[in-house]
């Protein structure tokens, strides 16, 4: 009897040590597989750079003037992980400097159409241990990108306002199977094939496609289906379909959620939100003439909801019962939307509904003045209110 009681012990001991094994080993993997964060310093001068790696102990760069002698002076330190040129001036020179930085992981350049197609691809040639690429708002096209050999372990690709295509994504598809985020908002090259094809790296966290003609209703449906999103917006491309609504309601992990809305969309379709336990920022557009208040039919599933963004739609006197829903804002943003006279009341109702707003911006919204803004913040002073008439504050 003792010694079958041992033996169980001991078989007890070993199945726990398996595990605590187990646990260990995918500890170790999920780290390995998560680089360490970059420490970001600004730079103007080849005095900052210096500065930023003897007191600052920066390993990534934020260079506001890019010329040969600060990327020169780059090229000498050790451990350079992270480049980004905002809107910098950058010459070809500055760029084939810029590819003998071997340690570079993080490349991103915004705001800039002086460079030349030979100038990306040296830059993406040249640098094989990128991970994270970023190329917002500048000439590149799809030349540079099916040149590009990348390593497998690229995880962020961000193209957002660029000339790309189709051509682009299916190369990233192909070669990059463990992307995690991909930003093309603003890509109106891109057709409904490049984002069916999109929908195939079931790894994808983070999808930012807004404004993409390409995005259309049978794109929308299939995204929508990547399991691990925590991040989708797709808000001023295709409204969602009835498909698009069943799918949305299925991912569990997403915490960010941009969408266009039908123009029948009614407070019933909502009531899919409510299996998203970690929805905390919510951006819809909506039709003009669409009720915002039709957004409580998501009920409990605004309950984690920070941050909300409305842009047009119509906010009447039923807003009361949308506000009961969200107790946890501290952001919120309505663009674009009317509020019909006898809902100026309803602005007031979200702030005492809302007590732990802190920001409120309200932009280009009809029948909303400057005067109404001025006695909303007298009402509430510990709630930061921003009015611009316009579009263009």
């Amino acid at each position: 009897m003792i010694a079958q009681q041992l033996q169980c012990t001991r078989r007890i001991a070993a199945g726990l040590l398996v595990l605590a094994c187990a646990a260990t080993l995918s500890q170790s993997l999920h780290s390995q597989s998560e680089p360490a964060k970059l420490t970001w310093a600004h730079v103007w001068t080849a005095a900052d750079l210096r500065n930023a790696v003897q007191n600052e102990h920066a390993d990534a760069f934020r260079i506001h003037e890019a010329d040969d002698r600060i990327i020169g002076e780059l090229v000498k330190l050790d451990s350079v992980r992270g480049v980004a040129l905002p809107q910098a001036k950058i010459t070809s020179r500055a760029c084939q400097l810029l590819c003998n930085v071997k340690t570079l992981e993080h490349l991103e350049i915004t705001g800039i159409f002086e460079l030349e197609a030979a100038d990306y691809k040296a830059l993406l040639e040249g640098l094989p241990g990128l991970t994270c690429v970023k190329f917002s708002r500048t000439n590149i096209d799809d030349g540079a990108f099916l040149a590009w050999n990348p390593s497998k372990s690229v995880r962020e690709v961000v193209c957002s306002s660029t000339m790309i295509t189709d051509r682009t994504v299916h190369r990233l598809v192909e070669t990059c199977p463990k992307l995690r985020s991909v930003w093309l908002s603003g890509c109106e090259r891109i057709a409904e094939a490049g984002f069916l094809k999109l929908a195939r790296l079931t790894s994808l966290e983070t999808l930012h496609a807004s404004f993409c003609p390409g995005m259309t209703s049978a794109a929308m449906e299939a995204v929508t289906t990547l399991p691990l999103l925590r991040v989708l917006c797709v808000r001023g491309s295709a409204p969602l379909s009835r498909t698009s609504w069943e799918h949305i309601g299925k991912l569990i992990h997403v915490e960010t959620l941009g969408v266009s809305l039908p123009k029948d969309v009614r407070e019933g379709d909502f009531a899919t939100f409510q299996s998203l336990p970690a929805l905390e920022r919510l951006e819809l557009s909506f039709e003009e003439g669409s009720l915002i208040s039709c957004v409580a039919g998501a009920k409990r599933g605004l309950k984690n909801v920070t941050k909300l963004e409305m842009y047009g739609g119509r906010m009447d006197e039923t807003c009361t019962a949308l506000w009961a829903h969200c107790a946890s804002l501290e952001i919120v943003v309505l663009e674009t939307v009317t509020v019909d006279n006898g809902a100026r009341q309803s602005l007031s109702g979200l702030l005492e509904a809302c007590p732990s707003i802190s920001n409120v911006l309200i932009k280009a919204c009809k029948n909303v003045t400057k005067q109404d803004m001025e006695s909303l913040g007298t009402k509430f002073p510990e709630s930061k209110i921003t009015y611009y008439e316009n579009l263009w504050g």
